[in-house]
């Protein structure tokens, strides 16, 4: 059924694709202009586009299902499996500082979307990375890995010592893996190769790609931790800042509309906007303050956090 409805949408569908995954490699190849380069975003936001119709395609047309096996699958429709690995390895090549961190977590729910469907097939073995990964989980209730205590030093070392072997054991099944794919290109490209070999072609690239996803899953998981340290960083550095002057009135919403003539507390916008937004700080003597949701006058905000200028707030999170 796969085989029939490809056949009949397959040229565009294949077009998508060909176009999509031409444009990744050129990015990747393009070693002399840089990653922001408007042009090489250009590319960028080209593929993707291109990618996501694909993607679309793939599921409008049900082209993969659990009750099906490997074999089960046309030759011609096994390269639509690599879409979503693509997408994301094209997600990653965006330049957008201040979305940097949500490309990285759509990046890697588009790689472990591919994993899994490689793992349903039984395309490789291979250990699945948990569903998510934030500094911040055990602050929102999620379950977060317990931190090793001094006497499982040994354990630690074991363990770094494992995943560095499983890391070169990957780096050496992606350049055989690359090897065969280089013996198998040019037949492919011409159109003189047979269906045995078009079949195994894309095999490899998509164990080639299961590869790439397991490494970029780490890397991934390695970023967003430094983005969310970074991001707490600087939240604290903001608090440390003197408290605001005292304004004449305060934000849309309030039933106030003045402070007092000496007024014992003060209010003023979130110091760092990015940790807080739509919340309102307000400040009080000795350095003092409270978080508080925007909306409804000092005597109707939900306070969030209490504390000293300087220590952290509950409320800033990614």
């Amino acid at each position: 059924m796969a085989a029939a409805a490809e056949g009949e949408e397959g040229p565009r569908l294949s077009e998508l694709l060909e176009s999509g995954w031409r444009l990744l490699e050129e990015v990747e190849s393009d070693t002399e202009g840089s990653s922001g380069a408007p042009a090489v975003q250009r590319r960028v936001q080209r593929g993707l586009e291109l990618l996501e119709r694909a993607a679309r395609a793939v599921s409008q047309l049900e082209l993969f299902s659990r009750n099906e096996e490997l074999e089960e699958i046309a030759s011609a429709d096994l390269r639509f499996m690599l879409v979503p690995a693509l997408l994301a390895a094209l997600t990653l090549r965006q330049v957008a500082p201040p979305r940097r961190l949500e490309h990285l977590r759509r990046a890697r729910g588009l790689f472990l979307d591919f994993l899994r469907l490689c793992r349903n097939y039984a395309v490789a073995r291979f250990d699945l990375p948990r569903e998510a990964v934030d500094s911040d989980d055990e602050e929102h209730g999620g379950e977060a890995a317990p931190a090793p205590a001094p006497s499982d030093g040994q354990a630690s070392l074991l363990a770094m010592a494992a995943a560095r072997r499983a890391k070169i054991e990957r780096y050496k099944q992606k350049k055989e893996l690359e090897n065969q794919l280089a013996s198998l290109k040019p037949f492919v490209d011409s159109g003189q190769a047979e269906e045995e070999q078009i079949r195994e072609f894309y095999l490899l690239q998509i164990k080639k790609w299961v590869t790439v996803s397991l490494e970029e899953i780490e890397s991934i998981d390695q970023e967003i931790a430094i983005l969310n340290r970074r991001g707490a960083v600087q939240c604290e550095q903001m608090l440390k800042i003197a408290p605001p002057p005292v304004f004449p009135s305060l934000l849309p919403g309030s039933i106030h509309t003045t402070f007092p003539a000496t007024p014992i507390f003060s209010e003023a916008l979130h110091p760092y906007s990015g940790c807080c937004p739509g919340k309102v700080y307000h400040w009080g003597k000795g350095g003092s303050f409270c978080c508080f949701w925007q909306g409804g006058g000092l005597d109707g905000r939900r306070a969030v956090h209490e504390g000293r200028v300087g220590s952290s707030c509950s409320c800033c999170s990614a």
